[in-house]
């Protein structure tokens, strides 16, 4: 930033046009004595020029901005690793998902298993008079939740493994097994 700097430039400019002409011979210190200033003519102008630059003092304007420049770098950095964390984060929640949500299921399926035990056992002891009709309903509206709830844990599941497979970069219907506890 303190080296110093060097440029050259050149120009050459014809026209006919009165106020160009006249500042050019005004400049140039050759404006003739009679010359018409409505009609002046032609002219044919050459310039060229070198320019010598060397900063001594910037105002701390370099170093600001070299650390600014580090900052900005260092700032990407740290949001390249944000988003890893971010990702990794994302896929250990959906493997965690999908492992609790086949814990689910399995629970809601032994739910289901002994809701359809009891009614079972209701719907014989109704035709042998020891049970009420409403307490069959009764069962059959616990076994549809049950069954309901087994469906949505496994709706959450297959989110989840959704989730992990696009997290992973899988294709769709790759199949995706998970390891057991320990591993």
């Amino acid at each position: 930033a303190l080296w110093p700097r060097l440029s050259l430039d050149s120009s050459y400019l014809r026209g006919d046009a009165p106020s160009a002409f006249l500042v050019r011979r005004i400049d140039g210190r050759a404006l003739a004595s009679g010359t018409d200033f409505n009609d002046p003519g032609t002219f044919d102008a050459l310039e060229a020029g070198a320019t010598l630059r060397w900063n001594l003092w910037h105002g701390g304007r370099d170093r600001l901005a070299t650390w600014a420049a580090e900052a900005a770098a260092e700032a990407a950095e740290e949001g390249r690793e944000a988003v890893e964390n971010a990702l990794v984060a994302a896929v250990v929640a959906a493997f965690l998902d999908s492992r609790s949500a086949g814990e689910l299921i399995a629970a809601d399926e032994s739910s289901v298993k002994a809701v359809e035990a009891q009614a079972a056992e209701t719907r014989a002891r109704i035709e042998a008079g020891g049970a009420l009709r409403s307490d069959f309903l009764s069962l059959e509206v616990r076994l549809a939740e049950a069954q309901e709830r087994r469906i949505r844990a496994d709706v959450a599941r297959r989110l989840a493994l959704a989730t992990l497979r696009q997290l992973l970069a899988l294709p769709p219907y790759t199949s995706l097994t998970l390891a057991d506890e320990g591993y």
